[in-house]
């Protein structure tokens, strides 16, 4: 999937492009959680992800290079079972970040948590997709790359049979990333407090997947 104009490509993330994808996440989240975990644990999640057999991880790749990236997988309990087998390959790439940063350990320890004992249901239904990440580079914002990026990634999502497509995201202070999704057809269907204590808001959308028309 192209771009107007054809100066972006939207194309499916090889292994040589984990390390760009590592360094948008990177300039696009500075302060998130995951990305205090280090880089080496950002490249092996996503590594985990284009390996999975139900993952989806696309990138937005320009004459600059890969410039933005959307990751995240059909069947969501299929893949936090993967993650759980893995736990040890993610807790060493981790080290890292939590020798920097040792305050980051009680929240690490309380996300595996959440990802051995999920609280919501809706992550083992098969039908499900979740979008799990959504990044793109500083420069590159608000010039349509993102809603590019959703678009292939829905399609994508709806060939591997999900009906629906989700996502969480911070509701405070978040206005910016909450009017985008709105903006897309992504209805807020509930609320909960992540492990870090965080306010988050659930969006849902149903596939077929068409983006509504902008005033």
């Amino acid at each position: 999937m192209s771009m107007p104009g054809g100066e972006t490509r939207v194309r499916q993330a090889t292994a040589n492009d984990l390390a760009r994808v590592v360094r948008v996440h990177v300039a696009a989240f500075p302060d998130f959680f995951m990305t205090r975990l280090g880089r080496r644990f950002l490249r092996a999640y996503y590594g985990m992800v284009m390996a999975h057999p139900r993952g989806i991880l696309l990138v937005a790749d320009t004459a600059e290079g890969v410039q933005g990236f959307i990751a995240g997988f059909t069947d969501p309990g299929r893949f936090y079972t993967s993650m759980r087998l893995h736990a040890t390959h993610l807790s060493i790439r981790a080290v890292v970040g939590i020798v920097r940063r040792p305050g980051l350990w009680p929240r690490l320890v309380r996300t595996a948590q959440g990802v051995v004992r999920p609280r919501a249901v809706f992550t083992a239904l098969p039908d499900s997709c979740e979008l799990a990440s959504l990044g793109v580079s500083p420069s590159y914002s608000g010039k349509g790359m993102g809603q590019a990026l959703v678009a292939a990634f829905m399609a994508l999502a709806f060939e591997q049979g999900a009906t629906h497509v989700y996502l969480t995201t911070a509701e405070q202070g978040n206005d910016r990333v909450n009017r985008f999704y709105r903006r897309l057809g992504f209805l807020a269907t509930g609320a909960h407090i992540s492990s870090g204590g965080e306010s988050k808001v659930r969006y849902e959308a149903v596939l077929p997947w068409r983006p509504p028309e902008q005033p």
